[in-house]
């Protein structure tokens, strides 16, 4: 594999790409903090599919962030934004719509 980035577990990256890359499913939230802003948080996200990451509605995204292993519901984190996810480079997907 090829080196990981500082602050990047090389277990999760492995296991990241072997997901990825295998065609299985799932869904990557990502969560960012900007100092300052309001919100400050943000999260956005994408599902696995097709070896592709295509992105999420926000209600996609809140539903998947705020809902445990188990299925259970659980509150939603104060002063985060629940964001539709992006068309990343290389990706055919078109940016979600909805908020």
């Amino acid at each position: 594999m090829a080196d990981v980035p500082d602050g990047l577990d090389e277990t999760h990256a492995v296991r990241f790409t072997t997901l990825l890359a295998g065609g299985n499913s799932g869904k990557v939230l990502m969560r960012t903090m900007t100092p300052g802003a309001t919100p400050g948080e943000r999260v956005c996200g994408w599902r696995i599919g097709h070896h592709l990451l295509v992105p999420l509605t926000a209600g996609e995204v809140f539903g998947a962030y705020c809902t445990d292993i188990s299925g259970d519901l659980i509150g939603p984190d104060s002063g985060v934004d629940y964001c539709a996810g992006f068309d990343l480079p290389g990706g055919t997907g078109q940016p979600a719509h909805g908020h």
